[in-house]
């Protein structure tokens, strides 16, 4: 087992993700940080180039010898903001739905609520997540990120992908995971991942002030509110149970193109 002091740790570079990594630095002051994009992670998971990484928690599915640290998680009970859907027509009048493949996770959420909460079978097509055209190409897009705070403002309609799972499924949603390669044992790595975790959260007052200078269009607090009260960073009995779920219905879809690819 590697020392957790030397690591090769893929983050994030998203807001969300920003309370469980703002202080691993300081924690695991020798191990090697990069960020990118979670499908770009899984990627380097894959290939061995990193130990650890901040994945959309869907890539457990197709990934056996995958595991995860237990008690961490990016986690929306009801209203997430950063996963929104944006429309100029009604839900049963969309055709086809241009997806953000920066996120595997948001992308399976979306294709299980219009499948099974409002009864549509849309076309999905990917986009770049650099790409802000969804909506020229597509009667729909599905956006993750910080990006989804401001794009389409106000000419769109825009549906909140948390609240509606949480109005389909009564239970949170689990949009992330440190997960581990084969070969990194994730209990020996809970301590450190924990304590970077209680770091973050006791300074999210200047983790949220940070945020808010990148966007001034937004009003004062948004970060603040973001961080602590539409996202929510324990992975207890509860949050487990809406991941459980989740993955009883991934598992359905996981053969669909744009899905788990």
């Amino acid at each position: 087992m590697k020392s957790p002091s030397f690591l090769r740790i893929g983050g994030v570079p998203y807001t969300n993700g920003m309370p469980l990594m703002e202080c691993l630095p300081d924690v695991l002051p020798n191990a090697k940080i990069v960020n990118a994009i979670p499908s770009a992670l899984n990627k380097s998971l894959a290939a061995g180039d990193l130990d650890v990484a901040l994945l959309s928690s869907v890539v457990l599915l197709n990934n056996p010898d995958y595991q995860y640290i237990p008690n961490i998680g990016i986690i929306s009970d009801g209203t997430v903001r950063s996963v929104g859907l944006f429309t100029r027509k009604e839900i049963h009048q969309i055709e086809t739905v241009a997806l953000d493949e920066s996120s595997l996770a948001s992308i399976m959420m979306a294709r299980i609520l219009f499948t099974e909460y409002w009864n549509q079978a849309p076309r999905f097509i990917g986009f770049p997540p650099s790409c802000e055209g969804g909506l020229s190409n597509a009667d729909a897009v599905v956006t993750i990120g910080d990006k989804t705070f401001t794009m389409y403002n106000g000419t769109a309609r825009r549906i909140d992908l948390g609240q509606i799972w949480k109005e389909f499924t009564s239970l949170p949603f689990v949009y992330a995971l440190w997960v581990t390669r084969p070969g990194i044992d994730p209990l020996e790595l809970e301590p450190s991942f924990s304590e970077a975790k209680r770091l973050g959260l006791q300074n999210v007052d200047r983790i949220a002030e940070k945020c808010q200078t990148q966007f001034p269009s937004l009003p004062s607090g948004f970060f603040m509110e973001y961080l602590t009260q539409n996202l929510s960073y324990d992975l207890g009995e509860r949050e487990t149970k809406g991941m459980e779920l989740f993955f009883s219905k991934a598992r359905d879809y996981t053969k669909l193109k744009y899905a788990l690819s």
